[in-house]
């Protein structure tokens, strides 16, 4: 019944353009045809309008539909990631969820719905696409809550913006992740192929929300985008925002100062302060779910004050330069090969350590951590988010016993001794002391900053951050998100003015860990690659399970696919000269 929708071309304003349909509005595309400037609605009429303006009749729609859209384009990818997550998270199927580049400032996020399809053509079905598609975006900074009504226009897939000369283009999951802004901008120069989404799905949560908005449960919720001058953010913070604009005003000020980097709980103290200068403060709760919210993704870049301090001149750099290697030195981590293919590892450095589980890179990155901090003379702060604190000191002990016996030692024999007599687990204390453990698991990336923070302030000198694995920082898992982090890895160690090791997982196409690893293998390849200054890579040997191959993939500085070996004698890792496997190679 419902097969008519509007066409509009070349400007927006062109309007009153009523076509027949034969399939879903959701799949027209532009792909093949060079159109500048197509547009189409994304509600659909049952019959063929002589007036669009003002319609009040019954509407349907295929799908939900969000529209992220900021001054910003890294927000809005920010907060696109962060939409496709949620859905995630509620059991919706990653290949039904569309999401388009708008050629323009922003991303469009399309999820067909059979529950919201059943529910037939309406006069009120807008105000429910709206109550959902606002309870699920809520917070996100970027998300336009105003585009809900029968006479929605949206740009046409592959048309292309006027002024932009980019096209609106099609994106799966893998592709929005595993490409950042300037990728995805270079694509859209060109039409691109509609990818091959799944099937419409059904839903229970959004079937609950459904059932929550036909009983005017659902409260819409303003977004705080673009919603406020800075003169009303200033008011309500001196009175507190009156009832109406608590929820978009508190939200706004907390994305504010998140965009800031400022912490969770800080955040937290000044909403409730302004809170509680309103007439009809929220309750508690509710502004729990504004911080929650607006904190789910982490602060990809620090904003600062520029000043002319922030220009300099090329001499100036080589001053600077010159300071930084008579100050660091050269790379001295007590191992030798490593040492010599990567020369320097400076403040503000990423080294990443790769391969596939088992092959021994919690091992060498504490040791590689030990020793760079003795080194500097300094300590190094290790963030385990797999392993707990008392099996980290087994494995210290373990490494620490066989690097000073002539011979390996048996597990059992090391747990003999240390439960024998405590003197043991000093030796082990005493040859780890430059090394501090944070005892807490699932931290995001401010909460990483914060355990910095805190060591620096009771220990001093904490020269390097080791992250045991980046699979596991809090968002990590998130598809969208990935990028996001692994900017904000090297924002955090240029912030911090340290070194990080990221200890990373490659994925299933590295076989069982003893395939040689490339830099493809590596779990979200670009992200990763574009952030780390340094990339390691390791495999086992397969014929001798005792050494384990690397290769340095990465070397922002200097010479990359540096071979070498590591030997390990009970965990105690030593590098050298590569060994093959065959005459021919691996």
């Amino acid at each position: 019944m419902f097969k008519y929708v509007e066409s509009v071309q070349g400007k927006a304003s062109n309007r009153g353009n009523i076509i027949k349909i034969t399939s879903s509005n959701i799949d027209i595309d532009c792909y093949g045809t060079d159109m500048v400037d197509s547009y189409h609605s994304i509600f659909k009429f049952p019959e063929e309008l002589t007036e669009i303006a003002g319609y009040k009749g019954k509407v349907s729609i295929d799908c939900l539909y969000w529209d992220m859209d900021h001054e910003l384009l890294e927000q809005a990818y920010m907060d696109t990631g962060s939409l496709v997550q949620r859905l995630i998270n509620i059991n919706v199927d990653s290949k039904s969820i569309r999401i388009y580049f708008s050629g323009n400032k922003g991303f469009h996020v399309l999820l067909p719905s059979i529950d919201i399809q059943e529910l037939g053509g309406r006069e009120d079905m807008p105000r429910i696409v709206k109550d959902i598609c606002n309870t699920l975006a809520y917070g996100l900074e970027s998300f336009d809550s105003v585009i809900y009504d029968k006479t929605r226009i949206f740009r046409t897939s592959n048309s292309k913006h006027s002024i932009t000369k980019l096209y609106k283009i099609g994106l799966t999951i893998d592709e929005f992740t595993s490409m950042d802004i300037s990728d995805i901008k270079e694509i859209a120069r060109y039409q691109k192929s509609p990818p091959k989404w799944g099937e419409a799905v059904s839903n229970n949560k959004i079937n609950e929300l459904i059932k929550e908005s036909l009983a005017g449960r659902l409260k819409t919720m303003s977004n705080a985008a673009g919603k406020f001058t800075y003169s009303e953010l200033e008011h309500g913070m001196q009175d507190g925002f009156a009832k109406g604009k608590r929820n978009s005003g508190l939200t706004s000020v907390a994305g504010v100062l998140h965009r800031k980097g400022i912490g969770k709980n800080f955040i937290a103290s000044i909403l409730h302060a302004i809170n509680d200068r309103a007439v009809e403060p929220l309750d508690t709760k509710s502004i729990e779910i504004i911080i929650n919210s607006v904190c789910s993704y982490p602060v990809d870049q620090q904003y600062t004050e520029l000043s002319d301090r922030d220009i300099i001149t090329v001499g100036d750099a080589g001053k600077r330069w010159k300071e930084l290697r008579t100050k660091c030195g050269k790379l001295n981590t007590g191992f030798t090969h490593i040492d010599r293919g990567i020369t320097f590892f400076d403040p503000g450095q990423v080294l990443v350590i790769a391969g596939r589980g088992g092959v021994g890179k919690t091992t060498l990155a504490m040791q590689f951590a030990n020793g760079l901090a003795t080194s500097l003379n300094g300590r190094a702060l290790f963030v385990s988010l797999e392993m707990p604190t008392p099996s980290l000191f087994f494995r210290a002990a373990t490494i620490s016993t066989n690097k000073s016996a002539d011979v390996e030692m048996a597990t059992n024999k090391i747990i003999e001794q240390l439960l024998k007599d405590d003197k043991n687990i000093i030796d082990v204390s005493k040859y780890w002391e430059r090394v501090l453990l944070v005892d807490k698991d699932s931290l995001s990336l401010e909460q990483i900053e914060q355990c910095f923070n805190i060591a620096e302030n009771k220990y001093h000198n904490i020269d390097v951050i080791c992250i045991d694995y980046g699979g596991l920082i809090s968002g990590a898992t998130d598809y969208n998100q990935t990028s996001a982090i692994a900017r904000g890895v090297k924002a955090l160690a240029k912030r911090l003015k340290t070194r990080v090791i990221l200890v990373l997982q490659m994925s299933r196409a590295a076989g069982d860990g003893t395939t040689p690893v490339k830099m493809h293998h590596l779990r979200d390849t670009g992200a990763w690659e574009e952030a780390a200054d340094y990339i390691l890579g390791g495999w086992i040997s397969e014929i001798d399970p005792n050494r384990i191959h690397m290769c340095v993939l990465k070397n922002r500085f200097g010479e990359r696919n540096i071979m070498f070996d590591i030997i390990n004698k009970g965990l105690s890792y030593s590098t050298v000269n590569t060994k093959y496997d065959t005459k021919e190679g691996w």
